[in-house]
């Protein structure tokens, strides 16, 4: 988790409102330490907490997670080799022949 790009959505979005680290403290009831933190990437925050400055900054937690989140390649297929609960043998053998064929359609094998 990229704790200082969440941060620094947070207090883009807070200097956008013209809000100060101490009015969004008091609105969600956390100390203005605890908001500087949060903005410098030293602190995670709880889903009351987002929820809260999301409320208080009129934003949704897709603004201030903006970033964060990167679609990431998956490299091998070896992690469909291994035994899942959840998927059958033919599927999982199915599942890797596909994947191996994206590979190839991508340049990527």
């Amino acid at each position: 988790m990229d704790l200082k790009q969440i941060g620094q959505n947070v207090k883009q979005l807070r200097k956008q409102t013209k809000m100060t680290q101490a009015q969004l403290a008091e609105r969600i009831d956390k100390s203005t330490n605890h908001i500087a933190h949060i903005e410098g990437g030293a602190a995670k925050m709880s889903l009351d907490t987002l929820l809260a400055i999301c409320y208080a900054l009129d934003t949704c937690p897709n603004e201030i997670l903006q970033g964060e989140y990167e679609p990431k390649q998956i490299q091998s297929t070896e992690f469909l080799k291994e035994e899942h609960p959840y998927i059958q043998t033919e599927d999982r053998v199915l599942l890797i022949e596909i994947a191996e064929i994206l590979a190839r359609r991508n340049g990527k094998e």
